[in-house]
């Protein structure tokens, strides 16, 4: 459980911490502020279980609250006013730090993994096979982790005046993400080509991949987006025009699978997650289609919002899919107790 509630509080205080520092925060201001999220956090941890995954959804919603937390670190320092390219400045450092430290992680990893196998083999060193684990653990969640934020930038709204980009981004997203893309793109539109000709509903793996030509589409805009505005790179807006677009009729093709679905098994945890994610990839869509200010901004802030909602409330996953699965039970008793 102290695990549990402290990788909560390590995206959290980041976020909190970044903010406070962005906007230029007294000590006094910002400790009031981090003492009342350790309180959420304190009360959090009393209302776990002893073991988290039993019942499961506390796992998920460990899971869900993660999410959110991480891209509250996403957008909270740069929310309000005129501060887009500090924002991708930022959110670029924060990718490269992740690429990073996962490498550095790696490489620290298995190079003691080979000790340790050396050891065991060479000198008949008994080393428990858990250990392997826990070194793992270490690693990821404290290793990785000093490496990751020993990268965050130091002057947060000097950003703003910042225009590098590196090169190797715009490679590794014009050339690995962008064929990536459409080659998704040729695929789902068959699919939804062969939907009408032959008048069958969507199958239920089709969310799955549209979900994944939105993330790697989406990915790809965000990365290339500082570069939209050079006139060597027009296609960019061209591509950022056309991309969303694009997307009304797989969204349409989502909401269609996942619907069909809820009306023959009725909500689940899992088609809950579904919908949301339909629904905040529609918002996307019609925001990035028809608003003139196409903040990247509002991306991050979709995502945070519709896990958070997800969490707890009558709204929530877990009341949801409880209530539409009784409602269906309680159906099938009515129905046979007729027959």
């Amino acid at each position: 459980k102290i695990m549990v509630v402290c990788s909560l509080g390590l995206p959290l205080f980041t976020a909190l911490a970044c903010f406070a520092e962005k906007v230029g925060w007294k000590k006094q201001k910002s400790f009031l502020i981090q003492t009342s999220a350790t309180i959420l956090l304190v009360l959090y941890y009393f209302i776990l279980p002893p073991d988290i995954d039993d019942p499961f959804y506390h796992l998920q919603r460990y899971l869900l609250l993660n999410i959110a937390f991480h891209f509250l670190v996403a957008f909270l320092p740069y929310l309000g006013g005129q501060q887009v390219p500090g924002f991708w400045q930022y959110n670029k450092s924060l990718f490269l730090r992740f690429l990073t430290a996962a490498l550095y992680s790696g490489v620290l990893f298995l190079g003691l993994i080979m000790a340790m196998v050396a050891l065991d083999y060479l000198f008949g060193v008994d080393i428990d096979k858990e250990s392997y684990f826990q070194l793992w653990m270490v690693i990821a969640g404290i290793v990785n982790t000093w490496i990751f934020l020993a990268g965050i930038p130091q002057n947060l709204e000097n950003l703003n005046n910042v225009s590098e980009y590196p090169n190797g981004l715009k490679i590794f997203t014009q050339y690995i993400l962008l064929p990536l893309v459409g080659l998704y793109f040729i695929i789902l539109i068959a699919y939804e080509t062969k939907i009408i000709i032959t008048w069958t509903w969507p199958k239920g793996w089709v969310s799955e991949m549209v979900l994944w030509y939105a993330v790697v589409g989406i990915l790809s805009l965000l990365l290339l987006h500082p570069l939209r505005d050079k006139s060597e790179n027009r296609w960019i807006q061209v591509f950022s025009k056309w991309f969303f677009r694009a997307l009304i009729p797989l969204v349409t093709m989502l909401f269609l699978a996942i619907l069909a679905r809820i009306s023959d098994y009725g909500i689940t945890e899992n088609r809950y997650y579904v919908l949301g994610m339909a629904v905040g990839l529609a918002i996307g869509v019609l925001y990035f289609v028809f608003s003139k200010g196409k903040d990247i901004r509002i991306i991050p802030m979709v995502i945070f919002a519709i896990a958070l909602l997800a969490v707890y409330g009558p709204w929530s996953a877990f009341s949801v899919s409880k209530s539409s699965q009784q409602n269906r039970f309680e159906k099938f008793l009515i129905d046979n107790k007729k027959r």
